[in-house]
């Protein structure tokens, strides 16, 4: 699986998954990532050599650079960059408040649904 992984995320390697664009799938693969990143480091270390795991990193933060959805996957920067801060690799802080900025300006929690709120 790790060696899965590496491929992925390396854009020298014919397997690489690619540079995600706007409404991009593999962004629901990377807060997966992100997650695992922070849950299990330990095995990310032992498995990938020290340019693999940075390779992994920088595919990572991609997200930042892509339009997403206006629901759940609003979420998904923040569980890319929990995994970064738990690693204490300075995650891309800077785009944190425009997310969490989308989620609270956002019916989704209460209702179920993602609409922009009217303003006030």
């Amino acid at each position: 699986m790790f060696r899965l992984i590496a491929d992925g995320c390396n854009p020298q390697h014919p397997d690489y998954w690619g540079t995600p664009g706007d409404f991009d799938q593999r962004c629901v693969e990377m807060a997966v990532f992100g997650a695992g990143l922070g849950l299990t480091a330990a095995s990310f270390r032992t498995y990938l050599s020290g340019e693999e795991f940075n390779h992994l990193i920088d595919w990572l933060r991609c997200i930042h650079n892509v339009k997403l959805p206006l629901n759940n996957w609003s979420f998904f920067p923040i569980m890319v960059e929990m995994g970064s801060a738990w690693l204490e690799k300075n995650g891309d802080q800077k785009s944190l408040p425009t997310t969490l900025r989308c989620l609270t300006n956002t019916t989704w929690a209460t209702a179920g649904i993602a609409m922009e709120r009217a303003a006030p």
